[in-house]
């Protein structure tokens, strides 16, 4: 199992670990939902529809969408910093050969402070123990910051790997590297 300590510049201790403790959980599925409702602000200042990024990205009813990341072929992440949780993000396989990165989120506290980075390093040392050879991520166009996060950490742009509504074909970006 990955996980990672260090110190943040300034000041501060950032680790991140697998995400297991029930209280780490319930923080996780709050952020999840602070995180559908960014997406849904940013699609309606994008002049797309909320509705259609929180149905597509964001709802299934029938699932804990924290769960899904607690089966054996994905792994949940929280990041924190001097013990205060920050951030996660999870993982998931695609399909055989392949894994997708999913929910990467950062509270506000702590954007710009390598948050993002230090996650994203660890879901990349835990994927590649899984013996799968390409990491997959889906972002939107108005997320510059995490576009440019990813392709400095060796993602490059690809071909979209699963059909998006009409809607908002035209603002995804679909990023692979191998692992």
């Amino acid at each position: 199992m990955s996980s990672s300590s260090r110190r943040m510049g300034g000041s501060g201790m950032l680790s991140v670990t697998l995400a297991d403790d029930p209280e780490d959980l319930r923080v996780i599925a709050a952020f999840f939902h602070a995180l559908a409702e960014w997406d849904a602000s940013q699609a309606a200042a994008s002049g797309i529809s909320p509705d259609v990024i929180l149905a597509f990205f964001h709802s299934d009813p029938d699932e804990d969408p924290v769960a899904k990341f607690l089966r054996p072929e994905a792994r949940l992440f929280i990041a924190k910093v001097d013990g205060v949780a920050a951030g996660c993000v999870a993982f998931d396989r695609f399909d055989d050969a392949r894994l997708e990165i999913h929910r990467v989120f950062v509270t506000p506290d702590y954007r710009g402070r390598g948050v993002a980075r230090a996650m994203i390093g660890t879901v990349l040392s835990e994927a590649g123990r899984t013996g799968l050879k390409t990491m997959l991520v889906q972002t939107g166009l108005f997320m510059q910051g995490a576009i440019a996060l990813y392709e400095a950490m060796g993602f490059v742009r690809c071909p979209p790997f699963r059909a998006v509504p009409d809607a908002i074909a035209a603002t995804e970006v679909f990023l692979s590297r191998p692992l």
